[in-house]
């Protein structure tokens, strides 16, 4: 969930997942936190509205990391107002400052971003420059000029990818403030109102009951997209009619049952017909006494399995029916 619909817990999730393979109580403790927060708004999924460019947030933690002192890098991606891509994990070296931790994980944004841009110039929606944002003056501004200081030799040369694709205009840079960069719910817990505004930015919302993730086709096509606490019923899919048994009613000659003074035959889920006098007919299993159909005592053969009786018509039709079917009880 934490990597393909619920962003909101990719933070707690990647926290977690350091220590699975020696846990402890309060890892168990924090694990059983996020369930319950799961539980409370388990209706929410990511909605996308109208058109528009792809975006992209990157944020850093510096020396969030207690063990190692490594900065956590965070990045999120949202096309058409929803999020396509997001991640949150420890950056693979230490960084000597803040400066630094924002520009390492502003590289490993800007991977995910020209990954994007290819992606959906061979899907038809062509990206000229990936917007990236970034409240970190500094990085920003090692990222838009090419000279190097004293502070920023010691940068591995890997990082400076990012410089390049800024160079070659195929990302841009922009300077947001703390407030509103929607990547810091993904590098640390945040107070409950940052957390629902950034989880709404992301395009996480509450889905109705007339929101549905995809069309019902096939044999779903008829069934009812409501759930059975809204007190709908699901509707059966169109060609198929009530079962006796798993056998499909039979009719008489194939032609529509008459109806016996607008009494309408009924049939229930467990093979039990309701012939036109109010008495219930056998249609599943032989039953050990003798039916009475529409006063005709017809006594079942032992042993024989009974498919679907014939709907209950008039008095005349149907004894007369039933006498040229059944011979002795039995079936021809």
């Amino acid at each position: 969930m934490a990597t393909c619909t619920r962003p909101d817990i990719s933070f707690a999730m990647a926290r977690l997942a350091r220590f699975v393979s020696a846990p402890t109580s309060a890892h168990w403790a924090a694990g059983k936190a996020v369930l319950r927060y799961l539980q409370g708004i388990k209706d929410l999924a990511i909605k996308y509205g109208r058109s528009s460019e792809l975006v992209g947030y990157h944020d850093a933690d510096y020396a969030a990391d207690v063990d190692t002192r490594r900065s956590t890098t965070s990045a999120v991606f949202l096309l058409n107002r929803g999020a396509v891509a997001w991640t949150s994990k420890l950056q693979k070296s230490v960084a000597m400052s803040t400066t630094e931790a924002e520009y390492v994980a502003a590289w490993m944004a800007a991977k995910e971003a020209i990954w994007l841009q290819r992606l959906l110039g061979e899907l038809g929606n062509p990206q000229v420059a990936v917007k990236k944002h970034c409240h970190s003056q500094g990085a920003v501004a090692m990222m838009r000029n090419p000279l190097s200081s004293s502070r920023t030799k010691h940068i591995d040369v890997a990082h400076h990818f990012v410089r390049e694709m800024v160079d070659a205009e195929k990302l841009t840079v922009v300077n947001v403030k703390t407030g509103d960069m929607t990547a810091d719910v993904l590098t640390k817990a945040l107070p409950m109102d940052g957390h629902h505004k950034f989880r709404v930015e992301m395009g996480l919302v509450a889905m109705t009951g007339n929101d549905s993730a995809s069309p019902r086709v096939g044999v779903l096509a008829g069934v009812s997209t409501q759930d059975a606490a809204g007190g709908v019923e699901d509707k059966a899919p169109r060609g198929t009619g009530p079962q006796d048994g798993g056998a499909s009613a039979v009719q008489d000659g194939g032609a529509t049952a008459v109806q016996d003074g607008g009494v309408t035959a009924a049939r229930d889920a467990s093979g039990v017909a309701a012939g036109a006098d109010g008495r219930a007919v056998t249609g599943g299993a032989p039953q050990a006494g003798i039916e009475e159909m529409n006063g005709a005592n017809l006594a079942p053969c032992k042993g024989v399995k009974f498919g679907a009786q014939p709907q209950a018509a008039d008095g005349i039709k149907a004894a007369r029916g039933a006498a040229g079917k059944l011979e002795n009880g039995c079936r021809r």
